[in-house]
């Protein structure tokens, strides 16, 4: 499965991968909306994609590294699954 769209791909991992919070208790996404708060990235003024970009690889850069044995409620571990959801998000 190809994804062109950076907003589908980042749907796709946050399917698989739970966001954890932090130890003040946001989430990735949390933290992205203060980052733009603070930074200006706004999708009216960047545009839709790059702000898209900018989301999946801030959310994707806090995520924790896969564990190294398939969790078994993982989708990507059942049978005649598409392993491209589990290669997704352990790309770095």
């Amino acid at each position: 499965m190809c994804y062109g769209n950076p907003q589908q791909l980042l749907d796709e991992i946050l399917k698989v991968r739970r966001l954890e919070p932090d130890r003040y208790g946001h989430t990735a996404l949390d933290n992205f909306e203060h980052f733009c708060a603070y930074s200006g990235c706004d999708a009216a003024t960047i545009g839709e994609e790059a702000f898209a970009w900018a989301k999946l690889a801030y959310v994707s850069a806090q995520l924790p590294p896969a564990p190294a044995q398939p969790d078994p409620t993982d989708r990507a571990t059942t049978v005649g699954a598409d392993h491209s959801y589990r290669n997704a998000t352990t790309v770095r």
